[in-house]
Formats: structure tokens, sequence, C-alpha cells
């Protein structure tokens, strides 16, 4: 029999028997007619899928709707071939929906998922079929970075986490991290920053000596999770600087042309890194800063240099492994433009007299000891202005009264020229003050000088270089017969061809008995020659330029001396980067007073000469900028 779907039925059956008796009807019965199967949603992954994968695990669900007898059971496929044929099992029906919890899968499977329903009077649909990939594994890590300071045992207290998630299968979607104080990662989760696999999170702050469980989560679109962590503790306070000090002269207002830094550094968590030193004469550190050397739990600058009177501000930076940077108080002081050594105060112990150009003033600082024998200690300054800024200051009794007094080359202020002080005190004795300086006006502004009898009159004169193209002024000194007053004669000038001179130095180069004077000259690394004048060995105050050889880069300080042993006068010459030496020229003994040169340059800034291993040759000791020393040996060697 068959019936049209939705038909309404009414069925019954009756019989009769062989002699023809009567009909029996039984009792009829009512039916719907169903002859439709049901209808079958979208089979659907459940909680971990994305349109291409599933995870190792996961649910399958499918809606069946029948307008007739309604489900009566329901199966579900999970077949790695590609067809749903022999894989069918049974599947729960809740309402409407056919269910499925707790598949699992291989990595990398290629899956048909399927799912089936049969209604009460055996009609049977099977959804269609849905395609998906097995996505099991964890997506892996770079591992978890600290970036902007980290030292592997410290962070800084602000700090940055990063790390760099892939997936080869459904694809990362998201992140966070965890900045943990208790040991565990658990409600401490926040949101990250995710982009192109990798995991930001920026700004994170801690408290110094915090204990840190650092981490990150990468998720990827089936939600398996890849965890990495880091341990680390949190150093937010800066190292120490403390002790900067600047060498001798040993006071606290001055340093010297080239000199060096130290300070003490110290860090209670990840120890100082690096360090820096600033040299600065603008009051402000900031384009200044030179690396230093960490020594011995100091910070060393060596090798530093200055201008001639310039005010400095000094100072010391630390910088520990995780970043923090402590900068030390400031040291000022300034840089004098000349300093002259001389028993000031009768006790026999060398005191110091410095130049301070850009103050003009003059500061004496006492030598301090006992019995004549100084300590390398000073107690002062005591100062006394000057007109001018005073380029360099010398030492000589002018006025032969057992005191000794300044001369000073003096520039700006009024006139130029000389200026000098002659010391206070009685019976052959200073006091350690001067009188009221007294100008000799040269008409040139003063540069270097230096004092020693030039026409051999037993009294001490003056000659003076200028910063112009002046050349040699000289002063002679002037009193009855050979008793100096401390007056001098109107200036004489002597051409010349430098025009920067910076130091003079004084000998007898051309073996005459008659003193000459070498200049040199900075803005042309040259050194002029002048020979004094006169006959039979005695001077004449006069000096005549003999001409002028080229010298190291920008010389600063000459100084002459028998370095060969031929007896003739050698000169050594040094800038602020290297040192150079010239031999003297003549023959048997006697200069022409010509030089040329004998080695260099070589990189030292400071020299000092003696017989160092007594073999009757004079030695170079030297020092170079960055405070290593070396030893030029007679015979030209260097060790």
């Amino acid at each position: 029999m068959t019936c049209v779907n939705g038909q309404s039925l009414v069925l019954n059956m009756r019989a009769r028997d062989s002699f023809l008796n009567g009909w029996t009807t039984a009792t009829a019965i009512t039916r719907t007619c169903d002859t439709l199967p049901p209808a079958a949603g979208f089979v659907t992954p459940g909680d971990t899928a994305t349109e291409t994968h599933v995870s190792g695990t996961f649910n399958l669900a499918t809606s069946f709707l029948d307008a007739g007898s309604g489900l009566a059971a329901c199966e579900y496929c999970k077949a790695t071939d590609g067809t749903c044929d022999t894989e069918w099992l049974t599947a729960s029906i809740v309402g409407n929906t056919c269910r499925a919890t707790g598949l699992t899968c291989a990595h990398d499977d290629l899956l048909t998922l399927n799912m089936r329903a049969t209604d009460s009077t055996a009609n049977t649909v099977e959804a269609i079929a849905t395609m998906r990939t097995c996505d099991t594994s964890i997506p892996p890590a770079s591992g978890l970075v600290i970036s902007n300071t980290d030292d592997g045992a410290h962070v800084d207290g602000n700090f940055d986490l990063l790390a760099t998630f892939a997936d080869p299968g459904s694809g990362l979607v998201s992140c966070d991290y965890c900045r943990s104080t208790d040991g565990s990662c658990d409600t401490e989760w926040s949101p990250a920053t995710f982009s192109t696999g990798t995991c930001l999170a920026t700004a994170l702050t801690c408290t110094d000596n915090d204990a840190l469980t650092l981490s990150m989560h990468g998720f990827d679109d089936v939600g398996n999770v890849r965890t990495t962590f880091v341990n680390r503790t949190c150093d937010g306070a800066p190292p120490q600087v403390t002790g900067i000090a600047a060498p001798t002269p040993a006071t606290a207002s001055y340093v010297p042309g080239t000199f060096a830094v130290t300070a003490n550094l110290s860090d209670a968590a990840a120890g100082v890194a690096s360090c820096d030193v600033c040299v600065s004469v603008d009051s402000s550190c900031d384009t200044e800063w030179v690396a230093g050397a960490i020594v011995a739990g100091t910070c060393q600058g060596v090798g530093l240099t200055c201008t001639d009177a310039a005010a400095l501000m000094l100072r010391v930076r630390a910088i520990d492994k995780v970043g923090n940077i402590a900068i030390s108080d400031a040291l000022n002081g300034c840089a004098p433009q000349a300093i002259a050594v001389g028993d000031f105060n009768g006790d026999r112990i060398p005191d110091l007299v410095l130049a301070i150009s850009d103050k003009k003033r003059l500061d004496v600082l006492a030598g301090n000891g006992s019995g004549g024998q100084g300590d390398g200690t000073y107690t002062g300054p005591t100062s006394t202005p000057v007109p001018g800024n005073a380029r360099e200051v010398q030492i000589a009794d002018l006025n032969r009264d057992g005191i000794q007094d300044l001369v000073i080359a003096q520039q700006g202020d009024g006139p130029n020229g000389v200026v000098t002080l002659f010391g206070n005190g009685t019976s052959a004795k200073g006091d350690a003050t001067f009188a009221a300086p007294v100008r000799h006006d040269t008409g040139y502004p003063g540069e270097a000088l230096t004092v020693a009898d030039f026409n051999s009159d037993s009294v001490l004169d003056i000659a003076m270089t200028t910063s112009g193209s002046t050349g040699v002024v000289v002063l002679l000194g002037a009193g009855p017969g050979t008793i100096p007053d401390g007056t001098f004669s109107d200036p004489t000038i002597a051409s010349a061809e430098v025009t920067d001179v910076n130091r003079v130095t004084l000998g007898d180069f051309n073996a005459d008995n008659i003193l000459d004077v070498v200049a040199i000259d900075n803005t042309h690394s040259a050194a002029e020659i002048w020979l004094g004048g006169g006959n039979n060995g005695r001077g004449d105050g006069t000096f005549s330029s003999i001409g002028s050889f080229s010298t190291p880069s920008q010389p600063r300080r000459v100084a002459s001396i028998d370095l060969t042993g031929d007896h003739i006068l050698d000169l050594i010459i040094e800038s602020d980067s290297q040192l150079a030496t010239f031999d003297g020229q003549g023959s048997n003994g006697r200069g022409n007073g010509t030089f040329t040169v004998g080695f260099g340059p070589v990189p030292f800034t400071g020299t000092a000469v003696g017989d160092i291993n007594s073999d009757g040759l004079l030695d170079l000791v030297g020092v170079d900028r960055f405070g290593q020393a070396g030893v030029m040996f007679g015979n030209g060697n260097v060790q």
C-alpha cells in the first residue's frame, strides 16, 4: 500500500467465514502518511574550530527538523579517507539536535565530518559533510625576551616583554602576558599586543627587589596555547657615584691642562656595566660625555684636557647592567693659565702660584709640611687681583731683596704687556703676599715670557712674546750700577714670523755665550728661533730671528736640554696629543742655532727627563693622554 505524504488515513480490516456469515469489521485506526525524511542543518564542529581546522579534541552538532513522525535516532561519522561508509557511530539526540562530544583526531588528519538522522518511520537523512584539518600542535615560541633592560638576572623598574610565536596549523590569533610577584601566573594575565607572530607588552613596571615571574601565552585559532616564561629580580634603583676627585694641584678649585678624574661606583643589584666622564665648559653635561674605564670599583677618566683658564664642570655617570643611570655631583674648577713653583713664605717648602686668566687674579697655594720638607698638600688659595688676563707667570727676585717676586705676561683690560708684583716680607723672608701690581706697557698683548740677564749687566731683564705677529719684546732691568731696583727700560722689539706664541725657552743655541730664545707658535705649528745680540759673550739685550721650523700639531710646551750628549742643546716640544724632539745642529760641541727632527712625533703628552737606566745617557719618561707611561731610552728605543 502507498500513501501521499500528509494524507490523513483511516485504516481498517474486515472478515467473514466460509458459510458467508456477515462481515465482521475491526476497530479502525487513523494515521498520517509520512514519506519525507527529516531536514538536516549544517554539521558544525564545536568548542575549538575554525573554517578550516579543528583541535585534537572537539564536538559535532547538527540540527534536524522533522514535520512528520519525529526523530528516532542519529549517528555521526569522522572519516579520514574522504568518505563516510563504515565509520558511522551512535550520537545523542537532544531536542532537535544531534550531538557527538569528545571526538579526537591526530595532527594534520584531513577529516570528513558528517551526521545523519532517522525519523520514527525509518526515513533517513544525511547532512552535507564538513571538511576540516586536525590541529593538535602547540604554537612554538622563540622564548620570552625582556627588551630595553635585561642582564639575564635583573630587569629595570621599567621594561618591555616580547615573544615570537609561530603556528604551522590554524594560525595565531591572540596573546597575553603575566607579571607576577608571587611566583605563579594565575590571576595576573592581561591582554598583550599581537602582530604578525609577535606578542608585545610595553611600559611594564616593577618595584626594586621584586622577585618576578614573567610569562606570555600565544593562542592559535583552535585554542592551542603555548606558554613561555622567565624569572627576574627587579632592579629599579640606580647605581651610586661618590667621591669624584680631580688630580693635583691639591685644591678643589683647579685642574691642570691634562688631568684625570676618578669616582667611586657601587650598585646593590645588577652591577655597574659602564661609566662616562664629562668635562664641560658650559655648565651642562650633554654632548661632552666620553667613555671612562671601570677599575676596581671606580670610574677613571684619564687624559682629559681643558682649555687654559676655562671654568669647568666635571661629572661622572654610571650605568648599571639594566640601564639605570646615576650622575655624580658636579666638581667645579678652572684650569690655571699658568703655574709656577716657588717659596713665597720663606719656610723652604715649595708653594704654588697659579695665573687664573678668566678671573683676573693670581692664587697662591702654600705648601704644607715641616722642617723644610713638603708633604704634597697645599693650603689656600690666597688671591691677588691683577689687571687683564694673566697668560704666564714667572718667579724671580727682581729687586734682589731675597724675596721672590712675580712677572706676568698680560693681555686686555687697559695697556698690554708685562705686570710685576714685588713680594712682601722682612729680612729676606717673604710672607706670601705681594705689593700692588706694576704695569709695564709694551703696546702688545703678552703671551709668554722669560726672565734672565740678556745684556750681561747682572740685572735681570724680561723677554716677552706677544699673541700678535710682533715677535720678542725686551724690557731691560734698571738700577744704579749693577743693583736692580725693579724698574725697567722702555721696551724694544725684535720682529718675527710667529703669530700665536704659547711658551718660550732660553739657551745658548749658537755657542756664543749669549742667551737666545726659542718660541713655539700654536696657530701655525712652528717654532721660531731668536739669537741674542752682543759681542765677546756679552749680550746687548737685542734679538734677531733666524727662521722657524715645523713642530707637532698645535704645540703647547717647549724645553731645551742636551739629549744627545754632544754638548749642543736640543729641544723637546709637546702638543696636546704628542711629543717630538729636535736635535741641535753644530760641531765640536758648538751649536749653530738650527735644529732637525730627532724622533717623533710619539703619543706622549707630558714628559720628564733623567738617566733612568744609569747608562750616562738622558732618557725620556712620558705619559700619554690615556694615562699610560713609557720610557724612551737614550738610544731611541721605546719601551
